[in-house]
């Protein structure tokens, strides 16, 4: 929350910022801007969400349970998986003290979303989430210093356009090492429901 709340000071915000744990969200909150902050597996909001992002959005990258693990998809059938876990295990077996896992390297995969509410057309929702922690956390570190990678894949006559972002997180020794925007996906207009 504190990067994306510096990310909001860098550009001049001067609005009132608010923070709301996911049981306290009102319907008056769901008619602001939005900021929602993990996947759907820990942040009840994000599922809520997600569910009408896909209804009106079916391009837009979201996540998927996936036997025991999480992972994003397109839409379209491809999956992102989080290497994380697989590392975790080959750290573990190699003798690796659990106390000793947050200095090694993993990979993640996020989104970041932003689009018009669903509950107010004259807002936005913006959405980050990786599989994994590390993932969501270097979402809101592209937000706050590798933003221009998604603007440099947006049309040059839709910077404003609303979008879905996957984005590769790297991490090595408690720190976000990469960030890198693999693909961005316009979201138009909503798909209406017939």
């Amino acid at each position: 929350m504190n990067n994306f709340i510096s990310a909001l000071l860098n550009i001049g915000w001067s609005r009132k910022i608010g923070v709301r744990d996911t049981t306290r969200v009102s319907e008056a909150d769901k008619r602001r801007n939005l900021v929602i902050i993990c996947s759907p597996k820990s942040n009840a909001m994000a599922s809520t969400f997600q569910r009408e992002l896909r209804a009106s959005h079916p391009n837009a990258f979201a996540f998927e349970a996936n036997a025991d693990q999480v992972c994003i998809t397109d839409g379209d059938g491809a999956r992102y998986h989080s290497k994380s876990y697989e590392q975790v295990t080959s750290y573990v077996n190699s003798g690796v003290a659990k106390p000793d896992l947050p200095g090694k390297a993993y990979e993640d995969y996020a989104v970041l979303t932003k689009v018009t509410s669903p509950w107010n057309e004259k807002m936005k929702v913006v959405w980050v989430a990786g599989i994994r922690g590390i993932g969501t956390w270097g979402a809101v570190e592209c937000v706050k210093k590798e933003w221009r990678q998604i603007y440099d894949q947006l049309p040059p006559d839709g910077k404003n356009q609303d979008f879905s972002a996957l984005l590769k997180i790297e991490y090595d020794n408690c720190d976000i090492t990469s960030v890198e925007v693999r693909r961005v996906e316009l979201l138009g207009q909503p798909h209406k429901a017939v």
